[in-house]
């Protein structure tokens, strides 16, 4: 197990248990490991398993044998004010020089329900970003992932270098704005998005809209860029809708 957390996901006050698991037979030194999100829901008085996600990478209609993901759950928080909680989680996908990485939510639908999966990246708040056109492309590139436990659950989705959350619902986005080689990059582009709302809508960082953002390489890693981005940043994020 990789980790756990407890949370309100449900009208009612009802626990639920979130687990994420990782395969242990795939740790070898041939297999892409595989990680799986769990929420087992308490219900008069009994936890049972309610939701699980296991997400791959499809490409044409068949699954990839490498497209696996690592899950990592950043946040559980009620975002946006309805009484309930949701969980903001990073799905990586396992890659020869990179782990990109697309945010996802989970949260309870009371209408079917269950619960619904959504990508922060997806259709019109994918990255739209301002840099070099070569380095940042692929970051737009619809991506289709599939829960295989739930395989209705679908959805195509960019990517992003890191994500991070500072306060209760932003979430940044870091890609490589200018480089001169993969493992050179001249600097970074950053991107904001509000997880409040239901359609996760892009932020714009600044004082008008299309502003963009570039932090300068010189930072030792992505978690510096962050910090860095969200010290230029702090107070001055604005969302237009």
């Amino acid at each position: 197990m990789v980790s756990e957390a407890t949370a309100h996901l449900r009208p009612g006050g009802e626990l639920s248990y979130i687990f994420v698991l990782q395969d242990p037979e795939s740790r070898d030194e041939v297999a892409v490991p595989e990680s799986e999100l769990r929420i087992y829901d308490v219900a008069r008085g009994r936890l049972r398993l309610t939701y699980r996600l296991r997400p791959m990478l499809y490409d044409g209609g068949k699954k990839l044998s490498w497209g696996t993901f690592s899950i990592a759950t950043v946040r559980v928080a009620d975002f946006g004010d309805v009484g309930v909680q949701q969980i903001l989680a990073v799905l990586g996908l396992h890659s020869a020089d990179a782990e990109p990485q697309m945010p996802v939510t989970i949260r309870w639908r009371a209408t079917n329900g269950g619960y619904s999966l959504h990508s922060v990246f997806s259709g019109e708040n994918r990255p739209h970003l301002h840099g070099a056109k070569e380095w940042q492309r692929g970051y737009s590139y619809p991506q289709l992932v599939v829960n295989e436990a739930q395989p209705q659950q679908r959805f195509h989705s960019g990517w992003a270098e890191s994500v991070g959350v500072e306060g209760r619902n932003r979430l940044l986005g870091v890609f490589y704005g200018h480089a001169r080689g993969r493992v050179d990059p001249e600097d970074f582009e950053v991107a904001a998005w509000s997880i409040a709302e239901a359609d996760t809508p892009r932020c714009i960082i600044g004082s008008y809209p299309g502003q963009p953002l570039f932090i300068k390489a010189s930072a030792a890693s992505l978690d510096e860029v962050m910090t860095a981005a969200w010290r230029r940043i702090k107070g001055k994020t604005e969302c237009f809708f």
